[in-house]
């Protein structure tokens, strides 16, 4: 699988778009590498006021890419690209909003926490499964599970409203949509 996040600079706006050639984003450590790269220089770029970070439609993000997890040879570059990736978007000086359609599953989830504002279809589902692997959820993503309780629940849309996860105003999942299309058609 190929993945590779794809920038598109319109309007002082850059657009990244999390992708894979089989149509379901996972992030594995070059994946982590590319997006600090894109951060690092969005950041010092002046022409760039605003960053918009989205995966596809109906699959946003479906986590880590396990076999990485589980090769001990590769686990110094992962939390180095990871950690280099969080610790970017953590001090990124320069609006992030993320635009959710469909699955946004582990670090998918995790992201979301350190954008400015996140906006979600109501097709989108929340899912943060650390524990059910045996791993410590990471980078904030605690705050999901209710005090006492390590097992974090998936999220429905709705849920995540109720949780301040992502805005319930008027208009905004319409909007969301709207947008959505919009940024994936290149202007006239």
């Amino acid at each position: 699988m190929n993945i590779h996040p794809q920038t598109e600079f319109r309007n002082h706006t850059l657009i990244v778009t999390v992708s894979s050639d089989d149509g379901r984003p996972v992030l594995d450590g070059r994946a982590y590498e590319s997006l600090a790269k894109i951060f690092h220089e969005a950041a010092i770029d002046d022409d760039v006021r605003v960053v918009v970070l989205r995966g596809l439609a109906g699959c946003f993000c479906l986590g880590g890419d396990f076999s990485e997890f589980l090769d001990a040879t590769k686990h110094q570059r992962l939390i180095a690209a990871v950690t280099d990736m969080f610790r970017t978007l953590a001090t990124f000086p320069k609006p992030v909003l993320a635009c959710v359609d469909g699955d946004a599953v582990g670090v998918g989830c995790t992201i979301l926490f350190h954008c400015d504002m996140v906006i979600a279809s109501d097709e989108s589902t929340f899912r943060v499964p650390f524990v059910d692997f045996g791993l410590v959820p990471d980078a904030a993503t605690s705050i999901l599970g209710a005090p006492g309780n390590s097992v974090m629940p998936a999220l429905s849309a709705s849920s995540a409203w109720a949780t301040r996860l992502v805005p319930r105003t008027p208009g905004c999942l319409a909007w969301s949509r709207r947008s959505w299309w919009a940024m994936s058609r290149k202007p006239h």
